[in-house]
């Protein structure tokens, strides 16, 4: 079906003159060969989304928590779950949306009295889904859990934040960032956990499964990928 909607585009859009490929009957055989081809996929056990990621178990993120590869105590932890944050919080997508953040979007709620912002919004800029034609209603938003202080994810990206250097929270500058090496040896000692280069997209899609992995999960077995958050 992708390969068949694919080229019926290319020949509408691309070739001169445009040859609409799902109207013309010259073309009417190429619809029954793909239905034959489904029905022959299916007898052999291939479904739609038998590939597709599957959602992690509550349980499983809680124990990556309990055993440090998900929160605030390491670099590593904290890059991992500020990343989670940004995903199942302010709904971006693994790779191209969350490397696109700067420091510029990152907006702060006014501060409660803990010190901490009651929420933080995120700015929007391109994505897959919305083009610039129309907009949400509401911005994507998270806000200060007091009942869960530990998972909290405005006090996890406040905890983010306070480990960069002036510097690196510049407005201009990428939001998520590359752990210091010396700090993952020594995060105690260390106040500047992360350096100035941005994480590539292909380090950030990788991201939300080295937690599990690190638990010693078989992700690819298990089906976790990135959009499995």
């Amino acid at each position: 079906n992708q390969v068949y909607a694919v080229t019926a585009r290319v020949l509408s859009i691309q070739y001169n003159p445009p040859i609409d490929i799902k109207s013309d009957v010259r073309f009417k055989k190429l619809s029954l060969i793909i239905k034959s081809k489904k029905e022959a996929a299916v007898r052999e056990g291939k479904t739609p989304g038998m590939n597709a990621s599957k959602a992690v178990e509550p349980a499983l993120i809680a124990k990556a928590y309990e055993e440090g590869h998900l929160g605030r105590n390491s670099p590593k932890a904290l890059q991992r779950t500020v990343n989670l944050h940004l995903m199942t919080g302010f709904g971006t997508r693994a790779r191209e949306e969350v490397r696109q953040i700067t420091q510029g979007d990152i907006v702060f709620g006014p501060i409660d009295t803990d010190g901490f912002p009651v929420h933080i919004v995120l700015k929007e800029k391109l994505t897959k889904t919305r083009r610039g034609d129309s907009s949400r209603k509401l911005e994507p938003t998270i806000y200060k859990d007091d009942l869960y202080p530990k998972i909290c994810a405005v006090r996890t990206i406040c905890s983010y934040l306070d480990r960069l250097t002036p510097e690196q929270k510049q407005p201009q500058n990428p939001f998520l960032l590359n752990v210091n090496q010396a700090a993952v040896s020594n995060p105690t000692k260390l106040r500047n956990w992360f350096s100035s280069s941005p994480l590539g997209k292909n380090h950030i899609a990788s991201l939300f499964k080295s937690s599990f992995e690190a638990l010693g999960i078989d992700c690819k077995l298990e089906k976790i990928s990135a959009t499995s958050a």
